[in-house]
């Protein structure tokens, strides 16, 4: 019974690292789009350029990985699972970044 609460912590700090990268993923995102583009119209309603409408849709991409990986951190621990997961059902929108 000692290896299993050491196997439980493994798996729930990965989940904190991977909380950790999808905030980072989030601030680098919203730096893009917060500099200067000829390409998007000004404002926080103005028509983006393709490659910061793709961040904006990569950001939301990442706050419903974050929030999967809360509900999952949330679980009881006899459902929390090593291998599955949020990093298992990724699908990230703009192919090629």
């Amino acid at each position: 019974m000692a290896g299993k609460p050491r196997r439980l912590a493994v798996a729930q700090r990965d989940r904190f690292q991977q909380l950790q990268a999808l905030d980072d993923a989030i601030a680098w995102r919203q730096a893009r789009i917060a500099a200067s583009c000829p390409g998007c119209q000004p404002g926080p309603d103005g028509r983006r350029c393709g490659d910061h409408a793709c961040d904006l849709d990569l950001i939301a991409a990442y706050r419903q990985m974050a929030a999967a990986t809360i509900r999952h951190l949330s679980e009881p621990a006899s459902q929390l699972s090593v291998a599955g997961g949020v990093s298992g059902s990724r699908d990230i929108a703009c192919q090629g970044l």
